[in-house]
């Protein structure tokens, strides 16, 4: 040991010492970086905002520049800017985004008696029973439809307005439902997600899919 004999190497030893404990306080600075943060090598971390190459818009998370580059893409409404990345369902707000991507997760206890559905929300398995027992307490004032939920009589009711807020940014249609514009967005991109198993057609929809298998493969 260097350090027995003090006397014999008393700078050594004060210089050892003195490095030791400016890099214990170094050490003590520094904290977790993420996303996009960075150290500058003194313990600091210095936070670097993600700019939109389309427009001025900046971000201090990776996720949200790509939800808002879902605006300049031609496939989300700016009514809507919010996507699931499940369903392709758009949504104002991001807590309503939030809120509704917990229907793909596993926990839901609200179990239908009758076909067996399972919803996060009372409430939800509360409009679905209703497809059971026929009831549909929302009325449409113009042509007197009705529907098991507000929701459903919302959409129904751009029929009579005219209202589609959801526009193609290649061709310019408009739809009256987000799903639909997801849906006619892959015309232009060529994108068919769902295949038939039976003769591996492929199609942009899930319910073009259902089309298919009832015409072609009816046992």
């Amino acid at each position: 040991n260097i350090f027995k004999d003090d006397k014999k190497y008393p700078l050594m030893k004060k210089s050892m010492v003195k490095k030791k404990k400016k890099k214990k306080k170094v050490n003590s600075k520094v904290t977790t970086v993420r996303n996009n943060d960075r150290s500058n090598g003194t313990g600091i971390v210095i936070r670097r905002w993600l700019r939109c190459r389309f427009c001025s818009a900046k971000f201090k998370l990776a996720t949200s520049l790509r939800v808002h580059n879902s605006l300049h893409d031609g496939t989300i409404s700016q009514e809507s800017p919010f996507p699931c990345r499940e369903c392709g369902k758009t949504f104002r707000n991001i807590s309503y985004l939030y809120a509704h991507c917990r229907i793909h997760w596993d926990d839901r206890p609200h179990v239908c008696g009758v076909c067996g559905s399972a919803f996060l929300h009372f409430s939800d398995l509360t409009v679905h029973r209703r497809k059971h027992t026929g009831h549909r307490p929302y009325e449409c004032s113009v042509c007197g439809d009705s529907f098991s939920s507000a929701a459903n009589r919302m959409v129904h009711m751009r029929i009579h307005t005219g209202h589609r807020p959801y526009v193609c940014r290649e061709c310019g249609r408009s739809f009256n439902q987000s799903h639909v514009l997801v849906e006619h967005v892959r015309v232009h991109t060529g994108q068919r997600p769902y295949e038939c198993g039976l003769c591996e057609w492929t199609f942009v929809s899930s319910s073009s899919l259902r089309k298919h298998s009832l015409r072609k493969h009816v046992i």
